[in-house]
């Protein structure tokens, strides 16, 4: 290729080569990546910067898509990542796929016919029911600069829509047609935690690696013409850039553009008259070129940014993959790391996080599983001279110290604006999810409890239904398997008797000494559903024998995340309800009760329920952990009895061995006995803050029974009703932990000690929560530790300020 004919070759230098770009170096990874996603592998490329990763996907399209594969990307940084809600940014993920592959589908209006999915759903239900059908080919789906979503609280949710798609490949042939592939600056574990949800134990990852000299022979062409051997000047700008595909380009580009030096030998001096570097004059020329064009002065010669986009990512001061401060001590244990490569030469690869920290800068590089400085460039730049600078720097110097009084003013001041500031979010309801899983897990750590010998509960299980008693049953339990019930438990003198069980129809004719039974029997409880027109709940009759003062609703009330932590005793249904009794079966029970204990119900001059001596305070909006109360009703906390769970702090006894005759007396005199369904299928279970993975919910006639125990155990044993402080008394509080936090975080230098007294002391404080919760006051927990925390973090933000001043 003469001179004239190479003047259309140009080097690039940044940004993606175009498709036909000549200077393309076709490497390893670009055989691999095709290779994989053609054959329906996911696949992942993480690597430094400025390494090839949009031109190889550039390149890799183009060769899918001549085998008829459709190709999409999504370009994370077009989406965006600060400020963005979730649910734009989702759809901005979806119009990019529907731009890509189909160009004339309404969005915006698919999208708003969907407003009951979350964001989330919406994309999983486009990709099936959408993508997958309107696109019959096999799919690949590019999601470009994956790195930006590092600041997304919602991103291992995307990431674990990714591999729902890979694991739906076994129930849904579609699947199959569907590929995705991801690149950018980061490591799967930064990117996602969960080892159940990641999507990279399924993907394949794809090394790219610098060019080799043989794959870099596209590079040599546009040397033509100026070099006598363009082989060995490709081969000495190698030597300088290990094959890093940046620098590599540059220098080409440098090559062809500066002028070449004269020699002091006359043939040497003719052929640079001519333009032409003779043989044996281009290690000299690339050096030369190296250090007057990218070393010397590099920081205001690089351009594009390169050495310096390295440099800020060691001097990064932003929040990592793990939200972890990168902090003048992580970036100390990076460049002393980065000195220890320096001055060895190489040292084992071991994956740490400080290694791949190091790998994600570029400026060092893994080869056969030792690290190493990635060229001589980064060598001549990041120089022991320019590290001793920049561990110097790092070193903390104490200017113009505050003076004591100074400071506890400075503390003082943020302790108030802090805890006004938590208050105020408080109030407005943000903190309450946290603080109310805090208080479950307090209650879960209580010792156990015997089970309260006052009750029994009769449990339908599934068996029970098939008992031949139950044949003409209506409901989950027949009129003749009552009248037989109630028969055997009158025998033994119970005190009470509740049914948790809608019976809106009168008993069957044939059963007539039952429905009289029922009318007569002041000790037998029965409920309705009080009816919810908002909510479209029209309630439930209550059995037509029973009357009014015998009728307790089963209505309870559930917390936003659907738990039962509080206990409606009472309420004024609406007139029109099928249910108008005033109080719930628990306190129905309770009252019957106690009533043979000379004990009654009042109210106070407050207008709130005494029992005995016991007052129950009412629960409102703005106590404690509830700043967002449905407060509608009487309510108070539910303080539930628990035996290893609550469901085994009530004594059971199956229906079928009740029928036969295998019951105590001594199980049922005096006790209150419910009766009510434990068939999970019936769907009458409830969470509790008990419940977790491993405890599941818990059958409604045990909830029933808690309630009726955490009456009587108050009104009889004294045993605690859990209540909370008054307003002033958590404010005093969250204001000491904050003034506390900013005190500690002023006197402590040091960051890991800082940091780990502030873990002992949010221990201290849950340890505080937690015997206050014993002795039935929940404290605020979670607004004390984020003062703590938010008013430490400040001092420590001021000091550095102060330091730099």
């Amino acid at each position: 290729m003469s001179k004239a004919e190479n003047s259309a070759y140009k080097y690039q230098v940044g940004g993606s080569l175009q498709i036909d770009a000549p200077s393309y170096v076709q490497r390893q990874a670009d055989k691999d990546f095709y290779d994989a996603l053609k054959a329906g592998e996911f696949c992942y490329v993480f690597n430094s910067r400025q390494m090839g990763k949009s031109s190889l996907r550039v390149q890799t399209m183009r060769k899918l898509q001549a085998e008829d594969i459709i190709c999409g990307v999504i370009d994370i940084t077009a989406i965006g990542s600060q400020d963005i809600t979730q649910s734009e940014w989702y759809l901005g993920v979806l119009r990019r796929l529907a731009r890509s592959f189909i160009p004339k589908f309404k969005v915006l209006n698919w999208w708003s016919d969907r407003t009951g999915l979350s964001p989330l759903q919406c994309l999983s239900e486009f990709i099936e029911s959408v993508l997958l059908v309107e696109v019959s080919q096999n799919i690949v789906i590019f999601v470009d600069e994956i790195d930006s979503i590092l600041k997304l609280n919602f991103k291992d949710d995307f990431l674990a829509l990714i591999r729902v798609c890979y694991n739906k490949r076994a129930d849904n042939p579609a699947y199959q047609r569907l590929t995705f592939a991801l690149l950018g600056v980061t490591t799967p574990y930064d990117l996602i935690q969960d080892k159940h949800r990641t999507p990279f134990n399924i993907g394949r990852a794809i090394e790219l690696n610098g060019f080799q000299l043989s794959e870099a022979q596209p590079l040599a062409e546009g040397l033509v013409g100026k070099f006598v051997n363009p082989q060995i000047v490709l081969q000495e700008i190698l030597a300088w850039s290990g094959g890093q595909p940046f620098l590599t380009q540059k220098l080409c580009q440098l090559a062809m553009a500066t002028p070449t030096p004269s020699l002091r030998d006359a043939t040497r001096t003719a052929n640079a008259s001519s333009g032409i570097i003779p043989p044996g004059g281009e290690a000299e020329y690339i050096e030369k070129l190296v250090r007057s064009q990218i070393i010397d002065n590099w920081e205001s010669q690089d351009e594009p940014e390169h050495l310096r986009t390295i440099r800020d990512r060691l001097f990064c001061r932003c929040a990592d993959g793990n939200s972890i401060l990168r902090n003048e001590q992580r970036i100390k244990k990076l460049l002393e790391l980065y000195q220890q490569i320096l001055q060895i030469g190489q040292i084992t690869a071991n994956n740490s996080p400080e290694q791949m920290e190091l790998r994600l800068s570029g400026l060092v590089v893994k080869q056969q599983s030792l690290l190493k400085v990635y060229n001589r460039i980064y060598a001549a730049v990041f120089n022991q001279n320019w590290l001793d600078k920049a561990l110097l720097g790092l070193q903390s110097v104490e200017i113009s110290p505050l003076s004591s009084k100074r400071r506890f003013q400075t503390v003082l001041i943020l302790a108030v604006v802090v805890t006004a500031l938590v208050m105020g979010v408080r109030h407005l309801g943000l903190l309450q999810v946290a603080e109310l899983r805090a208080f479950d897990q307090l209650l879960r750590l209580r010792p156990n409890e015997q089970p309260d010998t006052r009750l029994l509960v009769v449990a339908i299980a599934e068996d029970d239904f098939k008992l031949p008693e139950q044949q003409q049953r209506k409901g989950s339990l027949s009129d003749r398997a009552l009248a037989l019930l109630v028969q055997q438990l009158e025998k033994f003198q119970p005190r009470a008797i509740g049914l948790d069980i809608y019976r809106d129809f009168p008993v069957d004719s044939k059963e007539a000494s039952l429905a009289t039974w029922m009318r007569r029997n002041d000790r037998f409880i029965a409920i309705c559903k009080v009816s919810e027109p908002q909510i479209n709940e029209p309630g439930v009759l209550p059995p037509p024998e029973i009357p009014l003062k015998r009728q307790g609703f089963s209505d309870f009330v559930k917390d936003s995340d659907g738990i039962l932590r509080r206990h409606l005793i009472a309420m004024k249904p609406d007139d029109s309800s099928p249910c108008t009794t005033s109080y719930a079966l628990s306190a129905q029970l309770a009252f019957r009760y106690l009533e043979t204990e000379g004990i009654s119900a009042k109210y106070t001059k407050n207008q709130e329920l005494q029992i005995g001596k016991v007052v129950f305070k009412r629960l409102r909006s703005h106590m404690g952990g509830y700043q967002q109360l449905d407060d509608w009703g009487y309510q108070v906390l539910l303080n539930y009895r628990s035996f290893n769970s609550p469901l085994k702090a009530i004594e059971q006894i199956t229906l079928k061995d009740v029928l036969k005759g295998a019951i105590a007396p001594d199980k049922v005199k005096n006790r209150i006995v419910l009766i009510g369904i434990t068939n999970q299928s019936a769907g009458d279970y409830f969470p509790t803050p008990y419940t977790t993975k491993q405890k599941q919910e818990i059958p409604g006639v045990i909830v029933h029974a808690q309630m009726v125990s955490q009456i009587l155990s108050a009104v009889l044993d004294g045993r605690i009703l859990l209540w909370v402080w008054p307003v002033w008394s958590e404010v005093l509080w969250i204001f000491y932990w904050s003034i506390f936090g900013g005190i500690v975080a002023w006197r402590i230098r040091n960051l890991l000690l800082l940091g780990l007294v502030g873990i002992t002391v949010i221990m201290l404080i849950s340890t505080l929560s937690f015997v206050m919760l014993l002795k039935g006051i929940w404290i605020p927990l979670i607004p004390a530790v984020v003062t703590l925390a938010v008013t430490g973090t400040s001092v420590v933000v001021i000091r550095n300020l102060h330091k730099k001043r």
